[in-house]
């Protein structure tokens, strides 16, 4: 028994090898790309969280600031989990694991929404925080305010006041409603997405993994929807929490730069990836 364990052990390490230096060798540039979109989240949980997560001194603030601190704190804790997605997906692609990347990356948007949600809309918010006192009270508020179409209800709202682009919400819908409609497919086992699933053309079946075509997609999808994120996010905190990243100190000022180097960078990589994609 021991030693068909072994075996098995060695068989699925020499898999996962081949498929790192598969990855390596097709998504390099990707690989690194989401690599800083990673970082950037990292850097964004580290500024909240110093700023908002500690209670010292809370009663000493005004009320409009703890009721920020406190919003933003909820934040902080979506970023935690924003944050160690996209790790997993960056380990999972890299092994060929591409549906349960895929699946990990459905949640991520759907954490990403609630967090725009917490940011842009007090109503939301307010609602949000009361989860958990009771079972009854649970099902009211995700019937009302997070099941999908009253959650997509809720960001159509924020998003209709989002700065000066009075088109951003069909940006938004361009990019999630196809891909989310398509994750749902593997995470629920959908028929067909089961079937095409399991085999790659020319490389047989997907178990234990296989770097292929579909891959590409993935990291596509995930770092267009996170950097959509990390951008949106900034402009709620400081259009509807009203904190300009000033406040944050140096580390605020140092995660706008590298932000903006992202910024600066990131129609090129669409340019040559996805040339159809919407402009972000």
């Amino acid at each position: 028994m021991v030693s068909e364990l072994r075996s098995v052990r060695d068989i699925t390490q020499s898999i996962q090898g081949e498929n790192c230096e598969a990855f390596k060798a097709k998504y390099s540039e990707m690989s690194l790309l989401l690599d800083y979109i990673i970082y950037l989240h990292i850097s964004f949980f580290l500024i909240c969280s110093e700023k908002f997560i500690s209670k010292e001194n809370e009663k000493k603030k005004p009320k409009i600031e703890i009721e920020v601190s406190q919003r933003m704190s909820y934040l902080t804790l979506m970023l935690t989990h924003l944050t160690n997605s996209l790790v997993s997906i960056r380990i999972l692609v890299e092994r060929g694991l591409d549906i349960q990347s895929k699946q990990i990356f459905r949640s991520y948007i759907e954490y990403s929404d609630i967090s725009i949600a917490i940011l842009g809309s007090t109503e939301f918010y307010n609602h949000y925080k009361q989860m958990g006192e009771s079972e009854e009270l649970d099902k009211k508020i995700w019937f009302k305010f997070i099941r999908p179409a009253a959650l997509t209800k809720t960001l159509k709202n924020i998003y209709s006041n989002y700065a000066d682009d009075k088109d951003i919400w069909d940006t938004v819908q361009n990019i999630r409603n196809p891909v989310y409609q398509r994750l749902s497919d593997y995470t629920h086992g959908h028929y067909m997405a089961v079937f095409t699933s399991s085999f790659t053309e020319g490389q047989g079946s997907t178990l234990l993994g296989r770097v292929n075509e579909n891959i590409h997609n993935t990291m596509l999808n995930t770092i267009v929807y996170s950097y959509m994120f990390l951008k949106h996010s900034m402009v709620m905190i400081v259009q509807h929490q009203k904190i300009p990243f000033l406040q944050f100190g140096d580390e605020g000022l140092a995660y706008i730069k590298y932000y903006k180097l992202l910024e600066l960078y990131f129609p090129t990589f669409i340019k040559r990836h996805a040339p159809s994609r919407p402009n972000l």
